[in-house]
């Protein structure tokens, strides 16, 4: 790829370099170059090709081929500011690519091309539609049924307008004062949909993607590798190393194990930056297939702040590791509705990870009311239903 850009540079011949890296994105998501089949492949002539823009798909972009669409399908636009690694953002792509393409025509826009995380934009390819640039995410926008956006409120003039609250935290509330009229509102829980009350918002949980699940080592080699000891309480945490998270506490838990007796260790995925307190903890980077991580856990402990309805505690529920949390978010209201999920944190975290590797009900519980509720097909369904009321 540098090689390309470098040729690019040589050859751009006044095209703005920014133009030309949103060629390439494009070049990436064409249907050419995706089935192997484009014919100006070769590095040297993909190089001219970005510089002078004589590629055919160009004089007929995608946005204009997805506005000139008219099979009867709902056309969904799922507008984004950017692509990082994150709950919302894998929400968004997982929804946009498995709906179902004989009642819905996808497309996934996203403005800031160069902000994306690798392994997201990977699988957002997967949509029928992919765009970039904010006019071109604007016009296919404005030619669609339904936008559907969390994270801001995009100008459109689509028939239908959806915000989806993702979030239980100050910057979720601030949200509400840039709210633009001609809205609809849903929300990933109750709590998420606290401050858009005024506007009866639907719920819609979340769902996971089990793909992301599978496990390809067994457990006793993965922890190996992990240098973890056989008598060991691994304790993990896997989600965005932010301060609301808490996740200090995790180190600290499993430090306090062990001045008690208890061997534990700490680990942590997706953190590239060691603690200095606590570095016999276990880092590791982000990871796309987490199944072997979660395999390899004896507890999950998530001691965040704020959650909407998190992806990270849905996935340990499905992994049947035992979870430790802070009661934030969906997780009161679905204990309400289903039983015991979680051991909650509390003001003492040594007991209640002792606690929850005890407790095989709530781990079974767990993992029946996620099998049955918060699967991506399950969440598409609702999602594909919601969408069909707007007909």
């Amino acid at each position: 790829m540098n090689a390309i850009l470098h040729k690019v540079k040589q050859l751009l011949n006044g095209r703005l370099y920014e133009e030309a890296l949103l060629y390439l994105e494009e070049c990436k998501a064409c249907r050419h170059y995706m089935g192997g089949k484009c014919k100006l492949l070769d590095e040297l002539r993909y190089a001219k090709r970005l510089a002078v823009g004589y590629c055919p798909e160009w004089d007929y972009p995608a946005y204009q081929k997805f506005a000139n669409i008219d099979d009867g399908r709902i056309k969904i636009v799922f507008p984004s500011v950017a692509l990082p690694c994150g709950g919302a953002e894998r929400w968004l792509v997982n929804l946009a690519t498995g709906l179902d393409t004989t009642k819905f025509c996808i497309c996934i826009g996203i403005e800031l091309y160069n902000a994306c995380d690798k392994e997201l934009l990977e699988k957002a390819r997967q949509a029928e539609f992919l765009i970039f640039g904010k006019k071109h995410v604007q016009k296919a926008s404005d030619s669609a049924d339904i936008v559907l956006s969390w994270c801001y409120f995009p100008e459109s003039h689509a028939k239908t307008k959806i915000f989806c609250s993702h979030g239980c935290d100050h910057w979720t509330d601030a949200l509400v004062k840039d709210y633009k009229n001609g809205y609809t509102f849903a929300a990933v829980s109750e709590q998420a949909a606290v401050p858009w009350a005024q506007f009866n918002p639907t719920i819609i949980n979340n769902g996971c993607d089990i793909e992301r699940l599978k496990v390809k080592k067994p457990r006793d080699q993965m922890r190996r590798r992990l240098g973890v000891k056989q008598n060991e309480i691994l304790i993990g945490f896997i989600s965005r190393i932010v301060p609301e998270k808490n996740p200090l506490i995790v180190a600290i838990t499993a430090h306090e194990l062990r001045e008690k007796g208890i061997p534990a260790r700490a680990m942590f995925v997706g953190k590239r930056d060691r603690c200095p307190e606590y570095d016999d903890c276990i880092y590791i980077d982000r990871v796309e297939e987490i199944g072997n991580y979660l395999n390899a856990l004896d507890i999950f402990m998530l001691p965040s702040n704020s959650e909407a309805f998190s992806l990270a505690i849905t996935e340990a529920w499905l992994s049947k590791v035992p979870v430790v949390a802070t009661p934030v978010g969906a997780i009161p209201e679905l204990e309400n509705k289903y039983g015991k999920m979680v051991e909650r944190m509390g003001t003492l975290p040594t007991n209640a990870v002792l606690n929850a590797l005890k407790d095989k009900e709530m781990v079974e519980n767990a993992y029946r009311v996620s099998v049955e509720n918060f699967t991506l097909d399950s969440m598409v369904k609702r999602w594909e239903t919601y969408f069909e009321s707007f007909r």
